[in-house]
């Protein structure tokens, strides 16, 4: 398993990080954002970082095999679930 540098601020983690957990490009990253297949990113300021938690649950839905659908229902239930608990 791949060690993790989280940014400074505990539990988020920059496009750099995540494009080494998920092994993509930025560019396959909002590739997949507009296709509703991953987490869009929560602005700080102009930097954009994503919840550790929710990469974690992607990744693993990745890992497990899941269908584009599936991805998109996590996306969707990830999404609900960061409005309910801001």
């Amino acid at each position: 398993m791949t060690k993790i540098k989280m940014t400074k601020i505990k539990n988020i983690i920059d496009i750099n990080e995540l494009c080494e957990i998920l092994r993509i490009k930025p560019s396959t990253v909002y590739s997949h954002i507009r296709g509703g297949t991953l987490p869009p990113p929560i602005k700080i300021g102009q930097l954009s970082y994503w919840p550790m938690a929710e990469i974690e649950r992607y990744h693993a839905a990745i890992l497990a095999g899941c269908t584009r659908r599936e991805l998109q229902q996590l996306t969707q239930d990830l999404l609900t679930a960061r409005a309910e608990n801001p």
